[in-house]
């Protein structure tokens, strides 16, 4: 049998092959600095398995995070809760079962929580040491707008140090009917990301860098990210506001 060998000239094999990444963008450095990863330990079939959900640091001083509630909310009774900054990791890759559990051991710090809003399904949480070179996101006061731009570091089904630019493209109320008493109709907008398990809790970023909102859930049909804008967290915490 006579066999056919395709020959490509080193021109376009030079094309064709892919470089490696020589630099980051500063938005995505700027926003990994304040990117965590909080891991917590649920039930699984055959004992405790570890889970990844996302944070953001948002006091440098104090060590507060911001993340979804239901990252910590759902940890099997008794575990402890680790923080884990993207910026201290050399990882870009989705962990592999079993990996989330050896994850930078070295570099985690223990988490204890501050305060908690079912709600908002808005948890805060404090780390004793912040890592150096950790830079919080500051905090936004401009108002949010369909068509924004957006853009954040996630750990999108655990895949750590993902990186995402957007825009906002909807604003809408609570769909869970006992979650919403109580609040208005605009205290949730969406924006298109590339969510998934391991996002909640995640920044969601103005084109400044600045926080305007935290991801507490998703509409997968519509490759949505929901998020809770950050002026109405800052309303039920008051040590963000001190």
């Amino acid at each position: 049998m006579i066999k056919t060998v395709l020959l490509l000239p080193a021109f376009l094999l030079s094309v064709i092959t892919t470089p490696a990444l020589s630099a980051e963008s500063s938005s995505y450095t700027q926003a990994k600095k304040a990117a965590v990863i909080v891991l917590t330990q649920r039930e699984g079939p055959q004992g405790n398995i570890f889970y990844g959900g996302s944070g953001v640091l948002v006091d440098s001083e104090s060590g507060y995070i911001l993340t979804a509630r239901h990252n910590i909310f759902q940890r099997a009774s008794g575990t402890p809760i680790s923080c884990l900054m993207f910026h201290t990791l050399d990882v870009s890759r989705q962990l592999m079962p079993g990996e989330m559990q050896g994850l930078a051991s070295d570099k985690r710090t223990s988490c204890e929580i501050v305060d908690e809003n079912p709600k908002l399904d808005i948890a805060l949480l404090k780390i004793n040491t912040v890592p150096d070179k950790a830079a919080a996101a500051p905090i936004s006061d401009k108002a949010i707008a369909i068509g924004q731009r957006v853009h954040g570091v996630l750990a999108p089904h655990q895949m750590i140090n993902t990186y995402y630019e957007g825009y906002i493209n909807n604003v809408m109320s609570f769909l869970n009917l006992e979650a919403a008493e109580g609040f208005e109709p605009d205290q949730l907008f969406g924006y298109t990301s590339p969510v998934a398990g391991g996002a909640s809790g995640g920044m969601v970023l103005n084109e400044a860098g600045e926080l305007i909102g935290i991801t507490v859930a998703a509409i997968y049909g519509m490759n949505t990210g929901v998020a809770i804008p950050v002026d109405s967290i800052l309303k039920q915490f008051k040590a963000l506001s001190e």
